[in-house]
């Protein structure tokens, strides 16, 4: 119902709402107890025009009546995606036999209740000798893509940092734990559609993404794409199976870097256990080791390591940035280790794209540089 005022129309605010407009902000009024609004008011989203002859109302609305359709994270994921946490177990086992007269084994058993995983290896060696592997309880937060494991685990730091087997606690960002999470910076795009339409987005000449879209404006955020460097294009089809192309933009992406206001951590307490291979419990002197990533913007993410144990001390900072062209890596440390002091820096930089990949590194550290594996 719609009613004529002059060249205005008035017509029920929830007749436009039902037609999918998101926001009626024009001038308004209260008629048999229902909300008029006033046509002329809502102009340049909405044009009307009155067929008196047909008593017929044709009206024109802009893609931005229709309001801003935000993509981004989770919205990237495949439809009905279920992550199941039903009890489950497994057994896996491996011989082998060495010249036909001796044979080493591996065993492993894992059983998980809900989102904890009870996991421990044994080997037995080719001369006869059982050991025990690795024996740790994990928690999975697969919400925020953060495990806390208590028992043994492989732990590593940065490229100056160590790298050892330990048994303690460890609490730390896994992004596995949740394979569609973007954790890098991706391509930003928006524009704006009239109809129902798809958006296909082509790298390199091929299609990485496609994206349903609503009428009215739309915004993507971190849309994921391949590493290095991209020729993206972006192809528009709306409901009627017209086609328009968006033109061509050059962008460099790369993997080493994280989204502005994303951390990446990685913290553990616990004991060094050496002669992992030859010890089922060569537990040694407590050690700590930790680091945590920030990105501060899409082109920037810095971190720091720290790390110590009986006698020792070591750490420094680093940071990660995108070039025109590439990225690039700068780390640098200090240690003491009961009184001796030492240093150590690491520069690399790298750069992908379709044909061929280059990349170079330098690492220098000063003779007594100590970490808790050297």
């Amino acid at each position: 119902d719609v009613i004529l005022r002059g060249d205005d129309v008035l017509a029920r605010v929830k007749d436009l709402q039902s037609v999918g407009m998101a926001a009626v902000n024009g001038w308004q009024e209260t008629i048999g107890g229902e909300i008029f609004v006033s046509l002329r008011s809502l102009a340049p989203s909405l044009m009307f025009d009155v067929h008196e002859k047909d008593l017929a109302l044709d009206l024109t609305l802009a893609p931005e009546a229709f309001g801003k359709h935000i993509l981004s994270g989770r919205d990237y994921r495949p439809a009905k995606l279920e992550h199941r946490a039903d009890t489950s177990a497994f057994v896996n086992y491996a011989l082998n036999a060495n010249s036909f007269n001796s044979i080493d084994a591996f065993s492993e058993i894992g059983v998980t209740v809900k989102n904890t995983l009870l996991y421990s290896s044994v080997s037995r060696t080719s001369n006869g000798e059982i050991l025990r592997g690795l024996t740790n309880v994990t928690i999975n937060d697969r919400d925020r893509n953060i495990r806390t494991a208590i028992g043994d685990r492989l732990v590593n730091s940065d490229f100056l940092g160590g790298s050892i087997t330990m048994g303690g606690l460890s609490f730390f960002r896994d992004f596995a734990l949740d394979p569609y999470f973007i954790r890098n910076p991706g391509l930003n795009y928006s524009g704006a559609v009239s109809t129902p339409s798809t958006l296909d987005v082509y790298s390199n000449g091929r299609l990485v993404r496609r994206v349903s879209l609503p009428p009215g404006q739309f915004q993507l955020n971190d849309l994921p794409v391949p590493t290095g460097i991209n020729n993206t294009r972006f192809v528009i089809r709306d409901a009627f199976g017209r086609e328009r192309e968006l033109g061509s933009q050059f962008f460099y992406f790369t993997s080493g870097l994280l989204k502005p206001g994303l951390h990446d951590f990685s913290y553990n307490l616990g004991s060094r256990r050496d002669d992992f291979a030859n010890k089922s419990w060569g537990y040694d002197a407590p050690v700590f080791l930790g680091h945590h990533r920030y990105g501060f913007s899409d082109s920037v993410t810095a971190g720091l390591r720290v790390e110590g144990g009986r006698g020792l001390v070591s750490g420094g900072p680093s940071v990660s940035f995108l070039l025109p062209l590439g990225e690039m890596e700068l780390t640098s440390a200090a240690s003491n280790e009961r009184g001796r002091n030492g240093g150590a820096a690491f520069l690399g930089y790298s750069y992908i794209d379709g044909y061929a990949s280059l990349g170079s590194s330098v690492k220098l550290q000063s003779e007594r540089y100590a970490t808790t594996s050297l």
